[in-house]
């Protein structure tokens, strides 16, 4: 078995895990970013910013998002290893942190969700 569990699967039993979208989540992750991408694109087009600057627009966004995603991991991480020095015995497995990490990514996001949709 595999040490690293990947959180598309953390949640997931083990007869969940033969869907397309399982099997092969960079396709999912691509396609959204791709639309993603195409929707900023096109709100640039809207303020009035040359279809020239466009490209570039989105390299540095591209960019400031992986970047906060980075920082984001490090935080995250070292939450946990001060977590585990302070309680050793509070999480006993790995899968604990993916399960744990998979509900509060999961709940976070549902609120965004929830926020978003109510405000329109």
């Amino acid at each position: 078995m595999q040490s690293a569990v990947n959180f598309t699967n953390a949640l997931a039993g083990p007869q969940d895990r033969g869907t397309v979208t399982r099997r092969f989540p960079w396709v999912i992750s691509f396609t959204f970013g791709l639309i993603h991408a195409l929707g900023f694109a096109g709100a640039l087009r809207e303020i009035g910013l040359p279809e020239t600057d466009i490209p570039m627009a989105l390299f540095a966004l591209n960019i400031g998002v992986e970047a906060g995603q980075l920082l984001f991991i490090v935080c995250a991480l070292a939450l946990f290893a001060i977590a585990l020095k302070i309680y050793p015995k509070i999480i006993r497995h790995e899968t604990d942190i993916t399960r744990v990490s998979g509900y509060v990514i999961g709940g976070w996001t549902s609120y965004w969700v929830i926020e978003r949709v109510g405000s329109f």
